[in-house]
């Protein structure tokens, strides 16, 4: 969507700068980070919980920070996996009503299609898989795909396709076990 701002010969942005592509910040630098914060605090969150956590996220900054947060939070002096298991599943609770909405806005064959994700399908278009899943055409099938990726619930990349907000994706998976 940010993309379009500065690629779009209709848009007012439109080739108004530079644009950087920017890396994830890496998880060491995380570690390092909420570790040093924790202590800050008299709190200890040992390097390998810290790493789970962010590892749990996908160096998603903003949940990254969220997630340390709640952690610190129940946290009295040190984190165990228990606290952070528990402030996943928090998050997820605080998160929840945002991707109720995201669902509700959605066709159900765009929900299969999301099951097929969420399952690591990559021949969305095979037989088996469109009938599985409950996805329609091929052309449905296309056309949900851009949707999705329109609504950034997805990301395609180089024939990859991803749930865009790591969180949404542990909740989708949680929610819809089916």
């Amino acid at each position: 969507m940010i993309s379009d701002m500065f690629n779009k010969s209709d848009r007012a942005f439109y080739r108004f700068g530079d644009i950087l592509w920017l890396d994830k910040i890496s998880a060491d630098h995380w570690v390092k980070f909420i570790t040093n914060k924790f202590e800050a605090t008299g709190k200890s969150i040992p390097s390998d919980i810290c790493l789970q956590l962010v590892d749990e996220i996908q160096n998603h900054p903003y949940y990254v920070q969220q997630l340390s947060h709640i952690v610190w939070h129940n946290t009295v002096k040190g984190v165990s996996p228990e606290i952070l298991k528990s402030s996943i599943n928090e998050l997820i609770t605080i998160n929840a009503l945002f991707f109720h909405q995201i669902i509700d806005n959605l066709s159900p064959t765009q929900i299969g299609f999301l099951k097929a994700v969420r399952d690591g399908i990559t021949q969305m278009t095979a037989v088996k898989t469109m009938n599985s899943y409950h996805m329609g055409t091929p052309r449905n099938i296309s056309k949900n795909r851009s949707a999705l990726e329109s609504a950034e619930i997805i990301d395609v990349s180089n024939g990859n396709i991803t749930f865009l907000d790591p969180v949404f994706q542990i909740w989708f998976k949680n929610t819809f076990r089916n």
